[in-house]
C-alpha cells in the first residue's frame, strides 16, 4: 500500500481523460445538429439533392512548432553544417538548440516525428539518403 501516490496520480489521469472524452462527445453532439440543420437547408433549396454524395473532406491541423516549410530547412541547414551523416535524433538536438524549444518529453517527440517526416518525405524527392551504419541506427545525409 505504500504506492498510494501512483495511483493518485493515475486517478486524476483518468479524471482528465475523462472530461476530455465528455467533452469531445458534447462537441460532436453539437456538430452533428449543426449538419442536421444544413442537411435541413438543402433539402429545401434543392429537394431532389442526394446527401449521400457529399464526401467528408479531411481537417488538417497545422504545426504549432515550424511555420510553413521551416522544419524542411532547419533540416537541411543541420545536415549541411555538420557535414556527414546524422540520426534523426542529432538532427532533432541541433533543431531544439537552434530554435530554443523548451526540453519536454512530448516536444522532444514531436519535433522528432516531423524531422523524420521531412527525412521521408526528401527521402522520396531524392534529396537526402539513409547511409550504411554498421552499429544498426539509421543515419542520414544529403544524396
Amino acid at each position: 500500500m505504500g504506492q498510494t501516490h501512483i495511483v493518485s496520480g493515475l486517478v486524476t489521469k483518468r479524471a482528465e481523460i475523462d472530461g476530455q472524452i465528455i467533452s469531445r462527445l458534447a462537441e460532436i453532439k453539437d456538430l452533428k445538429q449543426v449538419l442536421h440543420h444544413l442537411d435541413r437547408t438543402i433539402k429545401v433549396f434543392s429537394p431532389e439533392f442526394d446527401l449521400r454524395t457529399i464526401r467528408a473532406t479531411r481537417t488538417n491541423t497545422r504545426n504549432a512548432l515550424f511555420a510553413h516549410g521551416e522544419a524542411q530547412r532547419f533540416v537541411l541547414g543541420v545536415m549541411r553544417e555538420h557535414g556527414k551523416a546524422m540520426t534523426s535524433r542529432q538532427m532533432t538536438d541541433a533543431i531544439i538548440k537552434c530554435k530554443g524549444f523548451e526540453i519536454e518529453t512530448n516536444t522532444v517527440a514531436l519535433i522528432q516525428k516531423n524531422i523524420l517526416n521531412v527525412l521521408r518525405r526528401l527521402e522520396r524527392k531524392g534529396v537526402v539518403m539513409l547511409s550504411d551504419s554498421n552499429d544498426g541506427i539509421l543515419h542520414w545525409c544529403i544524396a
